[in-house]
C-alpha cells in the first residue's frame, strides 16, 4: 500500500515541476503579454494538452543573441540556424565567385636549391627511344621490298661471291635499295655521334632537333664526299672502281648499324651502369672504329679486286682516308 502511495506523490510532483517549468519558458518568450486562466484547472488542462512550438519567423524578427542566450536554446547545437545566414556560411560555397586578388609567387632569394648548380637535368629523354623504332620500322621496310638484296648484302661478308651478286643485281635494278641500306646506317651511326656529344655534358642538345640537324650535316657531308669521288673517278675513267667501293661502304655501314642500334639504346637510357660507363668513356673510338672498318673494307675490296696501281691508291688515300681524317681531328679539337 505504501509503495502505491510514494508512487502517486511522485508522480504529481513531477506533473507540478513540469508545469512550473513550461510556465517560465512562456514567461521568457512574451514576459509583457502574459496568458491568463479563470481556473487552475484549465491551466493544468492546457499544460497537459498544448506544445510549445517556436516560429521561425519569429525568432528572425527578434535580436539573435538573445534567442542564443536562452536557456533552453542554449543545448540546441543547431540553434544557430535560426538566426539569419549573414556571413553566407551556408550558401557562400553555391554561388559563383571570382578570384579578386593575385598573388605573385616570391620565391626565397637566399634559397640555396634555386642555383643553376642543383638544377637536375635528365638525360633520359623519349625522342630518343621514338627515333630508333622509327628506324627498326625503317629496317624492316627495306627488308620487306628488298628481301634478296638485303641477303646478299649480308653474305658478302662471308662469300665474295654475293658481292658479286650484288654488283650483278645493282646493273638491272635500281638504286633505291642502296639508298634505302644506306640512309639506314647512317640513322644509326648520327644516334651515336648524338650519344658520343652527350658524354661530354653537352646535355642542352638532347633533343630531336639537333639530331635533325645533325643528320642533315652528315648526309651533306656524305654526298659532297661522293661528289668528289664521282669526279675524281669519272676524270680517271675509274667508275667500276668507285661503284664498287661505295656498295662496300652500304654493307658495313648496314652491318653496323644492326649490331649498334640495341647497343646505343641501352647506353643511352642505363648510362649509369658500371659497364656503360666505361663504354660511354670510349664511345669515340666506337664511332672512330666504325669509319676504320669501312676504310679497312675498301682496302680488302681493293686486294680482291686487283686494281692495286697509282691511280687508286691515289684516290684512296686523297678521297677516302684523307677527309675522314681531317674531320675527326676537327671533331677533337672543337670538344
Amino acid at each position: 500500500m505504501k509503495k502505491w502511495v510514494y508512487l502517486i506523490i511522485t508522480l504529481i510532483l513531477v506533473k507540478l515541476a513540469v508545469a512550473q517549468n513550461i510556465d517560465t519558458i512562456r514567461n521568457q518568450i512574451s514576459p509583457s503579454s502574459p496568458q491568463s486562466f479563470d481556473s487552475p484547472t484549465e491551466e493544468a488542462s492546457m499544460t497537459a494538452s498544448e506544445t510549445v512550438t517556436i516560429d521561425s519567423s519569429a525568432v528572425n524578427s527578434q535580436n539573435d543573441e538573445y534567442w542564443l542566450n536562452l536557456s533552453f536554446v542554449k543545448d540546441w547545437k543547431f540553434a544557430d540556424s535560426l538566426a539569419k545566414d549573414t556571413v553566407k556560411r551556408f550558401t557562400g560555397g553555391f554561388s559563383f565567385q571570382l578570384p579578386t586578388q593575385k598573388i605573385a609567387f616570391d620565391p626565397d632569394p637566399f634559397n640555396p636549391y634555386n642555383h643553376e648548380e642543383f638544377t637536375r637535368i635528365t638525360r633520359y629523354k623519349t625522342w630518343y627511344l621514338w627515333v630508333t623504332l622509327i628506324i627498326l620500322i625503317y629496317f624492316v621496310y627495306f627488308k620487306s621490298v628488298f628481301p634478296k638484296q638485303f641477303q646478299l648484302r649480308m653474305g658478302s661478308f662471308i662469300r665474295n661471291y654475293h658481292f658479286e651478286d650484288l654488283m650483278n643485281e645493282q646493273k638491272i635494278s635500281s638504286a633505291a635499295g642502296s639508298l634505302h641500306a644506306n640512309a639506314f646506317g647512317t640513322l644509326v651511326f648520327v644516334q651515336g655521334v648524338i650519344l658520343f656529344l652527350l658524354t661530354q655534358n653537352l646535355t642542352k642538345i638532347n633533343n630531336i632537333y639537333i639530331f635533325l640537324i645533325a643528320l642533315v650535316i652528315t648526309s651533306i657531308g656524305t654526298f659532297i664526299i661522293y661528289f668528289l669521288q664521282w669526279v675524281f673517278t669519272s676524270s680517271m675513267d675509274l667508275n667500276e672502281l668507285l661503284s664498287r667501293q661505295i656498295q662496300r661502304q652500304i654493307n658495313v655501314n648496314l652491318l653496323l648499324g644492326l649490331f649498334f642500334i640495341p647497343l646505343f639504346l641501352l647506353l643511352y637510357y642505363n648510362s649509369d651502369n658500371q659497364s656503360a660507363i666505361w663504354i660511354m668513356g670510349n664511345l669515340q673510338y666506337v664511332l672512330l672504329g666504325w669509319i676504320l672498318l669501312r676504310i679497312w673494307a675498301q682496302i680488302r675490296g681493293l686486294f680482291q679486286d686487283r686494281v692495286l696501281n697509282f691511280t687508286s691508291i691515289l684516290y684512296f688515300c686523297t678521297l677516302e682516308i684523307f677527309p675522314y681524317a681531317l674531320l675527326v681531328k676537327y671533331i677533337y679539337s672543337i670538344i
